[in-house]
């Protein structure tokens, strides 16, 4: 051998893969990414199936009530639950798959999940994933799974129970805090450091109205409606004079049945259309949802690919009642 190529050889055997290419249609890429996630689990390679997740420090993952910070964690949690086999991890499928891009390198992905165990009731529920492309292939970075619950039969269904849970609290007021705020703030936020106060301000059978007082800003309420397909969710946003601000009655209605304990609200066409004309293309992809445990809290999410919002009012506690809101 040549002994003098031995540094070149090695320096060629050491160095990272080269990235994949990209395709010029992430969501396709995404789209694949987690089926072939669906495949290792089935196929009982729960190393496979975690090797889809950013192996690091920073990957957040929210489910039940709870929240898990690091790949190295989060892996442990799934490994003591479902084992690393076939017999113990069973046949897992995701359903209504949607994939939404906003940029080469960032997704946002939702759908159902349904996973069949041996021994075990067919468990279910929803799904919210971030994903972002590296040097390699695509990492989901964040991920906020739910699981569906018998609903009380006189409930109507989820949309109605949760909508009851909500209309539970009329007349009160609530402190929050913001749990998630990613990426961090580079410049002055609105809402840290800010005394943060949600009130169930007006309660009608179908609509609920639930200003969101960020410190001495009044300029937000929350409008929730009931129909027969489902809930809509929409910003009202005014100025100090009552007049509507030029980015309001934005949000979106349910796209699934969702549980009693959280609904989500893709962002609808009219939104859309105000978005593109306040050229605010980042927001297209904007999924918006609340979540409620009975009694306990209450939660106002915003996520997108790249970016998750949320506040947590702790309704154990009422509060003073704010202001009337503006307008």
């Amino acid at each position: 051998m040549n002994l003098r190529l031995l540094p070149l050889l090695l320096l060629v055997a050491c160095s990272p893969p080269p990235p994949k290419p990209i395709t010029g249609d992430p969501g396709a890429e995404v789209r694949a990414t987690l089926e072939a996630q669906v495949a290792a689990w089935n196929r009982g390679d729960m190393d496979a199936f975690l090797s889809v997740y950013w192996p690091d420090p920073g990957l957040t993952f929210y489910s039940g009530g709870s929240v898990t910070k690091g790949f190295a964690p989060f892996a442990e949690r799934f490994k003591a639950r479902y084992g690393q086999a076939p017999e113990t991890m069973g046949k897992l499928e995701f359903r209504h798959l949607e994939v939404l891009a906003g940029a080469p390198s960032a997704a946002f992905a939702r759908g159902e999940w349904h996973l069949e165990r041996p021994g075990q009731a067919p468990q279910g529920g929803l799904f919210t994933l971030i994903l972002e492309r590296q040097i390699v292939d695509w990492k989901i970075v964040h991920d906020h799974t739910s699981a569906f619950e018998p609903e009380p039969a006189a409930a109507g269904g989820g949309a109605e129970a949760f909508f009851a849970g909500l209309a539970g609290h009329c007349g009160k007021a609530y402190a929050g805090r913001i749990v998630a705020n990613e990426p961090a703030p580079t410049a002055t936020d609105p809402f840290e450091g800010k005394n943060l106060i949600v009130h169930f301000r007006r309660c009608e059978a179908d609509r609920l109205e639930m200003p969101f007082h960020v410190g001495d800003d009044h300029s937000r309420t929350w409008v929730l409606t009931r129909s027969a397909t489902g809930l809509t969710l929409k910003h009202d946003h005014r100025h100090e004079d009552g007049s509507p601000d030029a980015l309001t009655m934005y949000g979106g209605a349910t796209a699934a049945p969702g549980t009693a304990q959280r609904q989500e609200f893709p962002a609808d066409a009219e939104t859309q259309a105000l978005f593109t004309r306040q050229n605010l293309p980042a927001s297209l992809p904007n999924v918006w949802a609340l979540e409620i445990e009975p009694n306990t809290r209450l939660v106002y999410e915003l996520a997108r690919p790249g970016r998750l919002f949320r506040v947590e009012f702790d309704l154990t506690k009422p509060v003073p009642t704010p202001p009337a809101p503006w307008g």
